[in-house]
């Protein structure tokens, strides 16, 4: 089997942007990390994969296909008070009166649209969305009794 030791994100100042996600994540940045450094590491809690920002002289060219999807721990007014003061800019607001929604921001290195970009998931949790779709109302529940038979050969 094989797993994801880190997820590796291209940056202009790796260390920079490094203190930005140890501020928002929590995760300690490697102790011999320091300023200038070409290849910055973030120390993810055991069994999740670590950050690892290396760095790029080119400037970015076209829109990233993944993003980091957050849950924070807090309210999401506080959350996104707290990830503004650290340097973070709001794409797109999704929030709701009611509490629902989330919110797109993007890291300091002011990438626009998708590239390096988070959002805020305020209400649904990861278990809920992997939890399996309910039927349609216009397709008919499946139970074992109103399945087709299958013939045995």
């Amino acid at each position: 089997m094989t797993v994801i030791r880190n997820i590796t994100l291209d940056a202009n100042d790796p260390y920079e942007l490094g203190k930005f996600w140890e501020a928002v994540l929590g995760w300690p940045m490697d102790a011999e990390c320091a300023p200038g450094d070409g290849e910055v590491l973030l120390r993810a809690p055991e069994g999740l994969p670590g950050l690892l920002l290396i760095e790029v002289p080119e400037p970015k060219t076209a829109k990233s296909r993944m993003h980091f999807d957050l849950m924070p721990q807090t309210t999401r007014d506080e959350e996104l008070a707290r990830v503004l003061a650290l340097g973070a800019k709001v794409v797109e607001d999704h929030r709701k009166a009611d509490g629902a929604g989330w919110v797109w921001c993007e890291d300091p290195e002011g990438y626009a649209g998708a590239d390096r970009s988070w959002s805020r998931e305020i209400v649904r949790p990861l278990a809920r969305r992997c939890a399996p779709r309910r039927p349609s109302p216009r397709s008919p529940v499946r139970t074992p009794d109103t399945l087709p038979s299958k013939k045995r050969v």
